[in-house]
């Protein structure tokens, strides 16, 4: 059990995907949800049938609302699926799949998009509806696409054509974040990393949920980026830039009250292309080779039990290895999780 006063802390997480989206669901059941905050990847966002879709957003909002369908850890629970099927028998483009109600969602942003609002106000707007206390923010109101370089023919995709359309099968030699280098923080990001008491990097995917967050420049002036280099980002004259080239100081109060969770255990994601992707990149496919890219990131770095014997590995790193339970198949040990990280952040 937590401590009372521990749960009056202020907690950011840096947050992305169904993993992401579990941590802040074990988060705000640990600490009181007013006093946390979700920042969100947005290199996923797309539009699709002149729809603004926000996948990452959606799947914490959902999440935080008590509707995600718990299966599937995205979309809506008891979604039905109309215009999907009408679409189909009229040989539309289905391979995204929209349920009725999120399309609703999806028509509600895109409207208040076309009025002028920003990414955060209508998030802001979908949080108050839904009953949601925590501060759930967009990394960036500016456009930033996670673009995917195909290794067999050199095309470059989308993130959702790459995750969705192709199911992330394919090799990648490439990763970049288009429009990332005239990207500034969303409204109340740079606060909620300079006031939080802990800052958690949730374990989700290094390359498509968190370095898009990491890379933004004014966010990498308080959280450097990851030691990582790749190329993986392009600037608005197309030429190719490595974050981890950039001269960051490291800031040790904001790295001392960071903690990073593993997404790898025993060398493979529960979910997702994480590991592939972090060998197609170069980098070891394993807990201690994710925590190689965090070091300058995070003062501690917690991996499975499954992957105890990295422990003393990842230590020389200069980070504090916890070795815990990382599953989180229910909100418990969703919970459980979360308190082991802010109580090895609180210890430091």
């Amino acid at each position: 059990m937590i401590p009372e006063n521990l749960t009056k802390l202020k907690v950011t997480a840096l947050t992305g995907g169904v993993g992401g989206a579990k941590m802040i669901q074990g988060i705000v059941n640990a600490i009181e949800p007013s006093r946390v905050t979700a920042i969100v990847n947005t290199g996923d966002d797309t539009i699709l049938h002149g729809l603004y879709i926000s996948p990452d957003l959606d799947t914490v909002t959902y999440t935080l609302a008590g509707m995600v369908d718990r299966g599937k850890g995205w979309g809506l629970a008891d979604e039905s699926w109309t215009v999907m099927h009408t679409l189909e028998e009229l040989k539309g483009e289905t391979w995204f799949r929209l349920g009725d109600k999120d399309i609703a969602l999806h028509m509600f942003r895109t409207n208040m998009l076309s009025r002028g609002a920003t990414l955060s106000e209508v998030t802001s707007t979908l949080c108050t509806h839904f009953g949601i206390a925590t501060h759930i923010l967009p990394m960036s109101n500016d456009p930033i696409k996670t673009v995917l370089t195909l290794a067999e023919t050199g095309e470059e995709i989308g993130f959702q054509e790459y995750f969705v359309h192709l199911s992330h099968t394919v090799p990648v030699s490439r990763i970049r974040y288009a429009g990332i280098e005239d990207a500034t923080a969303a409204p109340g990001v740079l606060e909620a990393i300079t006031s939080a008491d802990v800052i958690i990097i949730s374990p989700s995917n290094p390359f498509l949920s968190i370095f898009p967050i990491l890379s933004i420049p004014d966010i990498s002036e308080l959280l450097p980026p990851p030691v990582y280099h790749q190329t993986i980002a392009t600037d608005k004259h197309h030429k190719s830039f490595d974050p981890a080239d950039k001269q960051h100081k490291n800031n040790p109060k904001i790295r001392a009250k960071t903690v990073a969770i593993s997404p790898i255990i025993a060398g493979k994601a529960l979910k997702g292309p994480a590991d592939r992707l972090l060998n197609e990149m170069g980098i070891q496919p394993t807990a201690a080779g994710v925590a190689s890219i965090y070091r300058d990131t995070a003062s501690v770095f917690i991996i499975d039990d499954e992957d105890a014997a990295l422990k003393e590995e990842i230590e020389d790193m200069g980070m504090r290895c916890l070795v815990t339970n990382t599953i989180m198949h229910d909100v418990e040990s969703s919970r459980n999780l979360a308190i082991e990280a802010i109580k090895a952040v609180i210890q430091i």
